[in-house]
C-alpha cells in the first residue's frame, strides 16, 4: 500500500523517501506535536483528587489510571487536568486519555492491575492494617483483585456494590504543575 501523503519539509529528493516512510509509520497522518496545547498554568481546570499514599506514583509517572464512583461526565477524552495529592496539594497535570463509564463488576483485570490491585507491592501495603484484620475487620480469606478493589473503595465510597457506576480514568505523562 502506498501512502500518498507527502512531506512538508522535503528539501531535497533522498529525503522525500524517509519521509514517506515516517508517513507510512502513523497511517499518512502528521506525527502531533506532543503537548502542544498543553496549558500554561494548573489553575482552572479540572480536578482529580488522590489520598496521600497514591502520590509517589503520581510523582514518579507510574499510576495513571484511577476508578471512581458513579458515571462522571465532567472530565472528557483529551481534556488537561489537575491532579492533586490531598495533604501536600502537591498538584500535576495531565491529559485525560481515556474515560470508561462502567459497573465495578466490569472492570476488566487489566484495568485493576494497572490500578495496583492484585499488585504484590500492594498486598503488601495492605498486610501493613494487618491490625484490622486480625480484629475481624478486613476479609478473611484470600482474596483476588477484583474483590480486593472493591473492599479498598468501599473506604472511600461506602456502600458501593458490585453492580453501581464506576468510572474509569486514563490519562498520559503527568508532570509537576507549572
Amino acid at each position: 500500500m502506498l501512502c500518498t501523503g507527502y512531506c512538508r519539509n522535503r528539501t531535497r529528493r533522498s529525503s522525500r523517501r524517509l519521509c514517506l516512510l515516517s508517513v507510512l509509520v502513523c497511517a499518512c497522518q502528521p506525527l502531533p506535536v506532543p503537548d502542544a496545547d498543553r496549558p500554561r498554568a494548573c489553575d482552572g481546570l479540572a480536578v482529580i483528587r488522590f489520598s496521600e499514599h497514591l502520590c509517589p506514583g503520581l510523582r514518579a509517572d507510574t499510576k495513571r489510571i484511577t476508578l471512581r464512583a458513579r458515571h462522571r461526565t465532567a472530565i472528557r477524552a483529551g481534556q488537561w487536568v489537575q491532579l492533586v495529592c490531598m495533604e501536600s496539594r502537591a498538584r500535576f497535570l495531565a491529559r485525560v486519555t481515556g474515560v470508561r463509564h462502567a459497573t465495578w463488576r466490569t472492570v476488566t483485570g487489566r484495568e485493576l492491575t494497572d490500578d495496583g490491585f492484585g499488585d504484590p507491592h500492594q498486598m503488601q501495603t495492605e498486610r501493613k492494617e494487618g491490625a484490622q484484620r486480625r480484629r475481624g475487620v478486613g476479609p478473611s480469606r484470600a482474596e483476588g483483585p477484583a474483590e480486593q478493589m472493591l473492599r479498598i473503595m468501599r473506604r472511600y465510597y461506602p456502600g458501593i456494590g458490585w453492580d453501581d457506576p464506576a468510572t474509569i480514568y486514563r490519562w498520559d505523562r503527568s508532570r509537576p504543575c507549572p
